[in-house]
């Protein structure tokens, strides 16, 4: 087992994706999994809001009437942008990824903004459901658990980022010194 260990950060840094797999293969595939999952909710949603939600009429006492969802949360607003932003986050982050230990630090910098949101919005929810009993527990346990892989594969992204930043640091710090010393001194520093 390949333990965690701590780069110079108040944040543990990880050498593996459950303790099995490197971590840029399993974020990648832990981040297609998230998008097919986003692109299920997103195929969900016109269903869920026509047939699942609840709704009334335009007008009350006519029963010929258009029927709207009662939607007092906005959720039916809120849901596709959410949708939609996480796709496009989970494909910068399998661009940013895809190329076998060449990572793109640039495309992951949204996913990890983007992603303590999303975590925070799921801790929230089960908290609010919890106090509002609106809901069985269950699904604040679901919602509970949502958070926690989140915030796993968090992690696991922040370690990628993290080493592999630090690595191209001081590989630039090593080509600079070269690049500082006299051409006669040069070979002996490229030598070691």
């Amino acid at each position: 087992f390949c333990l965690p260990h701590t780069i110079s950060s108040s944040i543990m840094i990880l050498e593996r994706f459950c303790f099995c797999y490197s971590l840029q293969r399993g974020v990648f595939l832990s981040t297609i999994l998230s998008s097919l999952l986003w692109t299920t909710l997103g195929m969900m949603y016109i269903p869920c809001i026509i047939y699942w939600f609840p709704s009334s009429y335009d007008r009350p006492e006519d029963t010929s009437s258009p029927r709207r969802p009662d939607d007092p949360y906005k959720f039916g607003f809120l849901a596709p942008i959410i949708i939609i932003c996480s796709l496009f986050v989970d494909t910068l982050a399998i661009a940013g990824l895809y190329k076998n230990k060449h990572i793109k630090h640039a495309l992951l910098v949204p996913w990890l903004f983007f992603y303590p949101v999303i975590i925070t919005v799921f801790v929230s929810i089960g908290i609010w459901n919890i106090i509002s009993g609106l809901y069985p527990l269950y699904a604040s346990a679901i919602t509970t658990i949502i958070a926690g892989m989140h915030i796993y594969i968090w992690w696991t992204m922040y370690s990628i980022f993290h080493t592999d930043f630090r690595n191209k640091i001081s590989r630039m710090e090593v080509h600079k010194e070269a690049t500082m010393v006299p051409l006669a001194n040069r070979n002996i520093i490229l030598e070691l």
